[in-house]
């Protein structure tokens, strides 16, 4: 996916976007499908996402000091530890992984019940 397929967006915001759907694409094509996402119950994909933020932040405004540090507290997948990304890059990521949380979230909307009208 190029800038160009965007549609309706030119320039920054059209490579921006592409750059998070390509991050997204590239996690579903490592196995991070759907049925994945939808085993993480506790929102562990939007706590990713902000993990990846703090770590940005932090890295910018301390140098990068102790990253590894603040990614330790925010991390919630305790079985593999989360990369340092450069600061675009960790914005891109945690993007692509609120994506992925506002799509497992589609589907359980979608298979809850419907709330009885009153």
């Amino acid at each position: 996916m190029s800038a160009n397929d965007v549609v309706g967006m030119t320039g920054a915001t059209a490579k921006a976007a592409s750059d998070v759907l390509r991050v997204r694409f590239q996690q579903v094509m490592d196995g991070h499908t759907p049925a994945v996402d939808d085993s993480h119950q506790f929102h562990e994909l939007a706590e990713a996402a902000v993990a990846h933020i703090r770590v940005a932040i932090h890295q910018q405004r301390a140098g990068g000091l102790s990253a590894e540090l603040v990614a330790s507290h925010h991390w919630p997948f305790s079985h593999r530890p989360m990369r340092v990304l450069p600061t675009r890059q960790a914005f891109v990521e945690a993007a692509a992984l609120l994506l992925a949380e506002i799509e497992r979230q589609d589907r359980l909307d979608a298979a809850a019940p419907p709330l009885p009208s009153t």
